[in-house]
């Protein structure tokens, strides 16, 4: 809240307190009646202590050279614990008044004082007010106050009423006829109140209990109690209620008058779903007047961030920056009337769902720089370093890291998948033969799937046998060449001296198509000696 407070030229405390400085029967009442001022405050401060020395109820000059120094200190410590409005507050403080030596009712010395106290540090101090609506006509005062010490050492509460504008003693003077009376409770915050700058720590604070009008006058005074007795009471402060900061400034704000505006309630719950590039809000409806507005302010972990504004307790908003698996807030504040201060946000986050990453790894290296190590088994490691695609593909948390292989005579490729390390990218394969090509492609996981494979690319290329078998070779084939001519020679002694027949041709003779047809071998003898064979002219005659 940005409040409006005036500027205190005029405070007045009463303290009433005893000094015990121990009981003896030689012990003497002083009373002390001082007017203390500094820069903006002006306290009066009643005390009483008790003295044990006889001279000190002879005369005040042996009271004073005795007693001074813890007179000082008592008078600073109760100023201390007073409660000062803070602005424009000084430690300085300048006391002036009476002491006074009483036996019994009857003074026996009298006389005035002048004293001069710095305090150690700024005492209680009131931080602030807010004026908060609660329902359609019901609004409460808050105050918040820091004190002096911890909490149970000292209590404190607050009485107010209401001023009638119509009564005939609005004046300054104006006497409350009733205060009302609240307790205060104190707690350790964490951070600060909306609206109330340092208001963390330990904080007290105080909500009147009945209808507060707006653009009305309350006077209030803070009482605080100490365990030792002492009481410390503050002098009225002035309060005007206002339903917007446009409104009139009081007369008095320069006289220890408050200025508070109407600020909205803090809405109680808001509930956020996430859907692709939309999210649906629904909230408290806290519309208690005709006018009424919530706003709607939102920051994204992509940059997205925009604020928009409803008349109704749900809204559906769509943007195309919304992302799967980017982290938003969303915070509500509410406006009650026009002119009044907004409520505190109430903030709540989301994350859009995920999707399978759009974008694959890209592999940067190749066979002639990716990592290798070579076995005698004629097998290779190979480390295949890679670059994650960026943040804003990824479209989830990855999850796993796959790298598919294959060499040129593999039909279906190995898979391998690895567990990510989102600092690095990099995979090791194992078992790749030294005589053949392998090929890799990458791809990304996350928990609804995986991206689609990289480029292909060439890992490890087919080497050659190392220099020894090479030498194996040679030797196998100068041992073919000096065994072949002696098996020629061989093959060839063989061949010659076997044993060799030969299969008679038969004879053939053709038959006349035009004659009859006869058997023109009848009557021949079968005969192996090709020598007889007959000849065409006997042929003839058969």
């Amino acid at each position: 809240m940005t409040a409006t407070y005036g500027i205190i030229s005029l405070v007045a405390v009463v303290i009433c307190t005893n000094f015990q400085d121990g009981l003896t029967n030689t012990r003497a009442e002083v009373e002390s009646k001082l007017i203390c001022t500094s820069k903006w405050q002006k306290l009066k401060l009643n005390s009483k202590s008790m003295v044990t020395h006889l001279s000190s109820k002879q005369n005040f000059s042996s009271f004073w050279r005795e007693n001074e120094q813890d007179f000082k200190a008592q008078t600073a410590k109760r100023l201390f614990q007073a409660v000062i409005y803070p602005y424009n507050f000084t430690k300085d403080v300048s006391c002036y008044g009476t002491v006074a030596n009483y036996a019994g009712s009857i003074a026996t010395w009298v006389n005035n004082v002048s004293v001069n106290i710095t305090l150690p540090e700024v005492g209680s101090e009131l931080l602030g007010l807010r004026l908060i609506p609660l329902s359609g006509y019901t609004r409460r005062l808050e105050f918040y106050v820091r004190p002096t010490t911890n909490i149970g050492e000292v209590s404190y509460s607050l009485s107010y009423c209401y001023v009638n504008k119509y009564d005939p003693g609005l004046a300054e003077n104006y006497s409350c006829p009733v205060f009302r009376s609240v307790i205060f409770s104190c707690s350790l915050r964490e951070s600060n109140v909306y609206g109330i700058p340092n208001s963390s720590g330990l904080i007290c604070q105080a909500f009147t209990t009945d209808y507060i009008n707006y653009y009305a006058d309350y006077k209030f005074y803070i009482q605080s109690t100490t365990g030792d007795g002492s009481n410390s009471v503050s002098t009225d402060f002035r309060i005007s209620t206002k339903q917007s900061v446009d409104g009139p400034i009081s007369h008095y704000a320069d006289q220890g008058y408050f200025t508070v505006v109407l600020m909205g309630a803090k809405p109680r719950y808001l509930i956020i779903a996430a859907i692709e590039q939309k999210v649906v809000l629904n909230w408290e409806n806290t519309k208690f007047t005709i006018f009424h507005e919530y706003q709607i302010d939102y920051t994204c972990s992509n940059g997205a961030n925009s604020s928009k504004t409803y008349e109704e307790a749900s809204a559906s908003i769509h943007d195309a920056n919304f992302a799967p698996y980017i982290l938003c807030e969303f915070c509500l504040t509410n406006l009650v009337s026009a002119g009044s201060l907004r409520s505190e946000p109430l903030c709540n986050s989301t994350r859009f769902p995920e999707k399978s990453p759009s974008m694959p790894p890209t592999i940067t290296c190749d066979f002639k720089t990716c990592g290798t190590t070579s076995y005698a088994n004629d097998t290779r490691t190979v480390t295949v370093n890679c670059e994650l695609p960026k943040e804003n593909t990824r479209n989830g948390l990855l999850t796993s890291l796959v790298i598919n292989y294959w060499n040129q005579s593999n039909t279906d490729p190995f898979r391998k998948d690895f567990p990510i390390n989102l600092t690095s990218c990099q995979v090791t394969v194992k078992g790749l033969h030294k005589r053949h090509n392998y090929f890799a492609q990458m791809s990304v996981c996350n928990s609804q799937g995986c991206s689609s494979l990289s480029e292909t690319v060439l890992i490890a290329k087919a080497v050659h046998p190392p220099s020894g078998n090479q030498n194996g070779k040679k030797l196998y084939w100068l041992g073919f060449l000096a065994v072949l001519p002696v098996s020629i020679i061989i093959v060839g002694f063989v061949y010659y001296y076997s044993p060799r027949t030969t299969k008679p041709k038969p004879s053939k003779s053709f038959p006349n198509i035009g004659e009859p047809n006869v058997n023109i071998y009848e009557g021949l003898e079968v005969s192996n000696d090709y020598d007889k064979l007959p000849n065409g002219n006997e042929l003839g005659k058969i």
